[in-house]
């Protein structure tokens, strides 16, 4: 079973995609925007989330965002957005028989928004609140993935926040903001994908309607990284709390690399599921943790291999030996082929899931386009049969590439000691 989609392109630019699921009872509609913190400067720390949260704050048709609301829940619809390192994704759902509303409502929000100055100020201080959340008594990050980020890919700017600082935050001006969105917020720089109960016939003029008067094109460079050099390396914060939440990264690869098939078995292999290495030794086996998982983190031209768990601080020390010792393992024994074969098996029966989702399928296809822009998009599917094809030899390979001392990276954040700290330091670079 695969997927069938028609892809376009407006005369203004934008990409568009459909997907026509006439079996389900909804639409999903997406919009992504290469817009995010990958791309900010230092003073522009944090403007990509802001950007998306105003959008929802008032426009010309729906002047406040009370009334934005009230338009999409008098339709039964959910809208919403959020920012990622290096895309911002808007999401509709709605009923079949309200697309066409829906659609105008959507297309308002992203094309018509207001940027009006006392809910920019009042904004500043929702997402205060927000950063807070993730800050030490200090004010410093506790947020695992930036941290993480920060630490695997530095860049010139010296910074990568997705909400920003208070500092920051409280900076922007509506010109600022204006200019940003501007910038970005192109048809050349965007991707619609539409995936659903739609009339395919009726799409085309319905889009060129909503989305087809913008003008404009964009060119948004990658950040220039400072040479990666001192690996093994680690960063560790501070919290009151008897847990330590681990971080564990091996720089792997991007979207578009021939290894990135190689790359999500290996992390299958380790933490994919209930019958994994790190889960089955250090869950069920060892009781250190009770949840470990491991999963890749690719970007358009960088990439890693994250595991993440969380355990007592008593337990620290023997936690991070056992994952370093289920890797090492790996690396010596590499995947046999039986445990491959089960592995890429359920690798395909999660692609497959996909299939019977909108929401998912309007993902999968939107960020993929946006940030790799191929000839032909590859379906679940085609990505599967690609996945298949990996041999065990190449997978091994890879795992002896990869999981070396020379490219990992840890982020702790608890109540490690300094004797803890010592031990983990010499555990990495063993």
């Amino acid at each position: 079973m695969d997927v069938y989609y028609e892809k376009s392109t407006l005369s203004n630019g934008l990409r568009l995609i459909k997907l026509p699921m006439p079996a389900v009872h909804s639409v999903a509609a997406g919009v992504y925007v290469k817009s995010g913190p990958r791309f900010e400067t230092a003073e522009e720390c944090g403007i990509s989330h802001f950007v998306e949260h105003m959008l929802f704050k008032g426009t010309r048709v729906h002047p406040t965002a009370q009334a934005i609301s009230e338009a999409i829940d008098n339709i039964g619809g959910d809208v919403n957005g959020s920012t990622m390192p290096e895309y911002s994704e808007f999401l509709l759902i709605v009923h079949p028989r309200h697309f066409e509303e829906g659609l105008r409502i959507f297309g308002d929000i992203l094309l018509n928004s207001t940027f009006a100055p006392d809910e920019i100020e009042n904004e500043k201080k929702v997402v205060a609140e927000e950063i807070s959340q993730y800050r030490d008594i200090a004010g410093d990050s506790v947020n695992l993935d930036e941290l993480a980020y920060n630490l695997m890919w530095p860049t010139k700017a010296m910074v990568y926040s997705a909400l920003g600082s208070n500092e920051s935050v409280h900076s922007f001006t509506r010109e600022q903001l204006l200019e940003y969105y501007r910038k970005h917020y192109v048809p050349s720089n965007l991707v619609l994908v539409i995936a659903g109960n739609f009339d395919p016939a009726r799409v085309d003029a319905l889009v060129a309607e909503v989305f087809g008067g913008g003008t404009g094109s964009a060119e948004i460079h990658q950040p220039e990284y400072v040479a990666s050099d001192g690996f093994p390396r680690a960063v560790f914060r501070k919290m009151p709390t008897s847990l330590g939440y681990i971080k564990l990264c091996h720089q792997a690869c991007s979207y578009r690399d021939p290894n990135f098939m190689a790359s999500l078995i290996i992390c299958d292999v380790l933490g994919g599921g209930t019958a994994s290495r790190l889960f089955a030794t250090l869950r069920e086996e060892e009781g250190l943790v009770y949840d470990i998982s491991a999963g890749a983190v690719p970007y358009s031209d960088v990439g890693s291999i994250d595991i993440v768990t969380s355990t007592n601080r008593s337990k620290l020390i023997a936690t991070l030996a056992a994952i370093l010792e289920q890797i090492r393992i790996l690396r010596e024994e590499g995947v046999s082929e039986q445990e491959l074969a089960r592995v890429k098996d359920r690798v395909a029966c999660q692609r497959d899931f996909l299939l019977d989702s909108p929401s998912d399928l309007v993902e999968w296809m939107g960020v993929r386009e946006l940030l790799t822009s191929p000839e032909k998009l590859e379906t679940p599917s085609e990505e599967v049969e690609r996945l298949r094809a990996v041999a065990a030899e190449r997978v091994n390979e890879v795992i002896r590439e990869y999981l070396v001392p020379e490219r990992c990276a840890l982020v702790l954040v608890g109540s490690a000691s300094w004797l803890q700290r010592r031990q983990i330091d010499r555990l990495l670079k063993e």
